[in-house]
């Protein structure tokens, strides 16, 4: 029964951060789960629960979402996705190491 109200209030103060700045859910969910669950099991706990609290808000307020904008925008991850393996195949960059990526990028 602890356990609910832990991670139940880590969603709640963790929605409160997010409904507020736009980011940062997951730092605060993050704070209290791992005292509850293992650490590979936490951070996935806590993309669900940040994923629902998007999801909802994403929902509230779709007749104000500007799909124009949400494509463009993905449109251009998408593309700076390739442009990013395409600089790292050229460098000889090993895509499996992504902490070590933009260090690679820099220093090479």
């Amino acid at each position: 029964m602890i356990g609910i109200l832990v991670v139940a209030f880590s969603a709640l103060l963790g929605g409160l951060v997010q409904a507020v700045t736009g980011f940062g859910g997951a730092i605060i969910i993050l704070i209290f789960l791992p005292l509850l669950l293992s650490m590979n099991a936490a951070p996935a706990l806590s993309d669900v629960i940040t994923m629902i609290l998007s999801f909802s808000m994403f929902w509230r307020y779709r007749e104000s979402v500007s799909y124009n904008d949400m494509q463009n925008a993905a449109l251009i991850g998408f593309i700076g996705q390739f442009i990013g393996y395409y600089i790292a195949e050229k460098k000889g960059i090993d895509a499996d190491q992504p902490r070590h990526l933009s260090q690679a990028i820099v220093i090479q």
